[in-house]
C-alpha cells in the first residue's frame, strides 16, 4: 500500500473518533485497513452464530436438568459457584430464557480458529459497530455490512427502534450507556442471569 493513501486512511479515520473517545484511559494504534479474512472464513463465521445457540440451549438444558437431579449434580454447583444467591434464584425462575447476545472470543491460530470463551454482555458492540462502519466509509467489504451490529442489536431490543438511542450511544463511544438501560432491557440482553460460559471448540484449517 502507498504511504500517502495509508497515511490519508489514517487521518480520515482519527477525523470520526466519537469526541467523547472510544474507551477511557486507552490509546490506539491506528491501521488504515480492517482485519482481512479469507472468504470462506467469513463464511464460516456467518454460519457460526446458529452452533453456537445450539451449544447455549444445550448447555441450559443441561444445567437446568443438573438441578432437578437428572444429570450429575455438580454441574449445576460448578456454574452456581460464585454467584450470588438472587442471581442463581433469578437463573431459575426464567429457566428457559437465554441471552440474546453471543459474543464468541475467537483465536486464530496456524492450525485454524479455537473459541476460549462464550460471553453474554453486549461490550464492544458499539466499537465493533464503530468500526464497521468507519471502514466501510473508506470503502472495504466488511462482515455484516457498515449497520450490521446497530441493526442485529435494534432487533433483540424489546421495543426496537424506541430503545435505539442506548445503541447510539454505545456507538458514539459511550461504553458506560448501557448501565441507563431499564431492567427489562438488561435482563433481554443477558445481563443479571447472564453470564460467561468457558469452554473449547477447535475449528477446521482457515
Amino acid at each position: 500500500m502507498d504511504d500517502s493513501v495509508a497515511l490519508e486512511r489514517i487521518r480520515r479515520i482519527r477525523e470520526r473518533f466519537p469526541e467523547k473517545g472510544l474507551f477511557a484511559h486507552k490509546e490506539w494504534l491506528i491501521s488504515p485497513q480492517p482485519f482481512l479474512i479469507s472468504e470462506q472464513f467469513g463464511e464460516e463465521l456467518e454460519r457460526l452464530g446458529h452452533w453456537l445457540l445450539k451449544f447455549v440451549r444445550a448447555s441450559n438444558l443441561l444445567y437446568q436438568l443438573s438441578v432437578k437431579g437428572k444429570q450429575p449434580p455438580w454441574i449445576s454447583r460448578y456454574l452456581d459457584a460464585g454467584k450470588p444467591a438472587e442471581l442463581v434464584e433469578l437463573s431459575r425462575k426464567f429457566r428457559y430464557e437465554i441471552p440474546r447476545v453471543i459474543r464468541p472470543d475467537i483465536i486464530l491460530t496456524d492450525g485454524g480458529y479455537a473459541i476460549s470463551e462464550l460471553d453474554s454482555v453486549p461490550g464492544g458492540i458499539g466499537l465493533t459497530g464503530w468500526l464497521n462502519q468507519t471502514y466501510r466509509e473508506l470503502g472495504f467489504d466488511v462482515l455484516g455490512g457498515g449497520d450490521g451490529m446497530i441493526e442485529g442489536f435494534r432487533s433483540i431490543l424489546p421495543r426496537g427502534d424506541r430503545r435505539i438511542e442506548g445503541v447510539r450511544n454505545l456507538l458514539a463511544g459511550d461504553a458506560m450507556a448501557l448501565r441507563t438501560t431499564d431492567r427489562k432491557t438488561r435482563r433481554a440482553l443477558g445481563h443479571g442471569a447472564g453470564g460467561s460460559v468457558g469452554f473449547s471448540i477447535y475449528g477446521p484449517g482457515l
